[in-house]
């Protein structure tokens, strides 16, 4: 099949929306997040957005790559590609193409996904051109849950410590979050070297990755252990779609009952402004071991009165890098 690669433009918004109709069921970023790419990328060059084309004009395919650590680091990331077009290796020459464009500076290449067994499989076999950097569990929910009285009346030999964890769970202003995410006591806690915010990774120790995460509407949350030591730390953004309010958290607790506490906060911080609307979470966790996450999700379904969206439920989040060589991807 004959396509041209070119830039992304504004104008091409509809053309995409087109290849892009009820992926996750109408609950995709993408719609609320395209004029946004395109923007950054004409005006601080740190975003590469470009189509696939046919000889007729229609726009088939759609990728973004989002450069940060100075240019260095490429991460890829909101990849569409039309239903009919597919296996047609369309994907591999948007890949190429902006592999092509900054080549010359990237040292590294970044991607995140939840089809954990492809990659597996690979790594196994020895042809995967990348390796898994970071795994965590995910967890996905949807409908209008209960308010948190309601739920710790039924869980009852939680409720104490849960209404102690969630009183100590606070809330940060701008000043004191960007302090958080400038702290080395931040880098320490996180286990892997890269931090994920809504589907893009970043290095902490760059402060121009800190200052793009506070210009995002978000919410931080923190909780200190009894001793005043960081114990978990998380960060939310909603978005409203076709069918609700989507809600992204990226979640940093190695313990249930926190992992739980920070989980319960989003959802009640949302539902005070979205109170009739139907909310879909999905929760990050990166610090949470299997049997936390299977606590965690206990809890949230039979307590809080959310049910597990289980398609977007079945796989976990990995990350995955390659260190030069970007030319063998």
């Amino acid at each position: 099949m004959s396509v041209k690669i070119r830039e992304a433009r504004l104008e091409d918004f509809d053309g995409v929306m087109d290849i892009n109709k009820d992926v996750y069921e109408g609950l995709d970023y993408l719609p609320y997040k395209y004029h946004m790419y395109i923007k950054e990328g004409q005006s601080k060059g740190n975003r590469i957005c470009l189509v696939a084309e046919t000889n007729e004009g229609k726009i088939v395919a759609f990728r973004m790559a989002f450069l940060v650590d100075e240019g260095h680091t490429l991460i890829a990331q909101a990849v569409r590609v039309h239903p009919k077009y597919t296996s047609k290796g369309i994907n591999k020459l948007l890949q190429d193409a902006v592999v092509e464009r900054c080549k010359t500076k990237v040292t590294k290449f970044i991607s995140t996904t939840w089809q954990t067994e492809i990659w597996e499989k690979r790594e196994r076999n020895g042809t995967s051109p990348m390796t898994i950097a970071a795994r965590s569990p995910r967890v996905s929910f949807e409908t209008n849950p209960v308010s948190l009285s309601i739920a710790l009346e039924k869980a009852y030999r939680h409720s104490e410590d849960l209404n102690k964890l969630f009183e100590k769970t606070l809330v940060l202003s701008r000043d004191d979050a960007r302090e958080l995410l400038s702290s080395a006591e931040l880098r320490d806690f996180i286990r892997t070297s890269d931090f994920v915010y809504s589907w893009d990774v970043f290095n902490l120790k760059f402060v121009s990755n800190v200052e793009w995460i506070m210009q995002c509407r978000n919410v931080i949350l923190r909780t200190l252990n009894k001793d005043g030591a960081l114990n978990g730390v998380s960060l939310a953004n909603a978005l409203p779609c076709k069918l609700g309010i989507r809600l992204f958290a990226d979640v940093y607790c190695a313990e249930a009952d926190v992992t739980i506490a920070h989980i319960i906060k989003h959802i009640q911080m949302l539902q005070q402004f979205c109170k009739s609307t139907p909310i879909v979470g999905t929760f990050f966790l990166h610090q949470c071991s299997a049997k936390h996450k299977t606590e965690a999700k206990k809890f949230v379904a039979e307590y809080m009165g959310l049910y597990p969206k289980q398609n977007l439920n079945e796989n976990d989040f990995i990350i995955l890098e390659r260190i030069k060589n970007l030319s063998k991807l």
